[in-house]
């Protein structure tokens, strides 16, 4: 949330560009879905389903304060 009235024009700008984001990031994984042959209606439904799941998994880390538990054992990250 906004803390003070001086937040506000950087909070808009951030929030502002938010939507877009995300919807090219839905636009590549469908074009991505088309490419592997999946049907029109499973594409969609797949990606929109993902971005909100995700929408439900940030909303829930941000009470615990991070992602708790919610990656694979070891991890996905890089070792070396």
């Amino acid at each position: 949330m906004i803390e003070n009235d001086s937040q506000m024009d950087a909070a808009t700008a951030v929030m502002g560009c938010s939507p877009a984001y995300r919807r090219v990031v839905a636009e590549t994984l469908i074009e991505g879905a088309v490419k592997e042959g999946i049907d029109p209606e499973s594409r969609r439904e797949m990606v929109v389903d993902t971005i909100a799941g995700t929408g439900e998994l940030l909303r829930g880390a941000s009470r615990r304060g991070r992602a708790q538990g919610r990656r694979p054992a070891g991890g996905l990250r890089q070792r070396g």
